[in-house]
């Protein structure tokens, strides 16, 4: 199985970073290969534009998409690993998802509502917060993060 790890994070010190290395280095104990992107060391742009509407749905994307896109394909496992930053993703994590999951690649709801144009894959999230259990117990942000039944 080939696993690619998306780490947003802008200090390759900090946990979230260690987190990615520690995972990928278990899959690759594992037998897997790995790969890692990681949008703060590449310079990955967050930022959604008129060039990223105006390709939806065509083959002319914005330059940085398409080896986005190539990563996506070899992976059979995604794994996302961010800190847990107002109750969410950061934004540089967030604008990966938003332009790279495009309209036309990922999924086309105007022929299939409901299918996807991706094949399935696993996926992880790797979410480290910076508070306690019981912090994050009395705030409901744990309740907020579980999976619905």
């Amino acid at each position: 199985m080939h696993v690619l790890t998306v780490l947003d994070h802008p200090n390759p010190h900090a946990f979230s970073a260690a987190a990615a290395r520690r995972f990928m280095a278990g899959a690759e104990a594992a037998g897997h290969t790995t790969e890692l992107a990681d949008l703060h060391a590449e310079g990955f742009s967050p930022i959604w534009s008129m060039e990223d509407i105006s390709s939806n749905g065509t083959t002319n994307l914005p330059p940085d998409l398409p080896e986005e896109h190539a990563r996506i394909a070899r992976a059979d496992a995604i794994c996302l690993v961010f800190p847990l930053y107002w109750w969410g993703m950061p934004a540089m994590m967030k604008g990966w998802v938003d332009r790279v999951w495009c309209w036309g690649w990922a999924y086309d709801q105007l022929d299939t509502p409901d299918a996807s144009l991706q094949p399935p894959r696993s996926g992880l999230l790797l979410v480290p917060a910076g508070a306690s259990s019981d912090e994050i117990d009395s705030t409901g942000q744990r309740a907020a993060l579980d999976p619905a039944p």
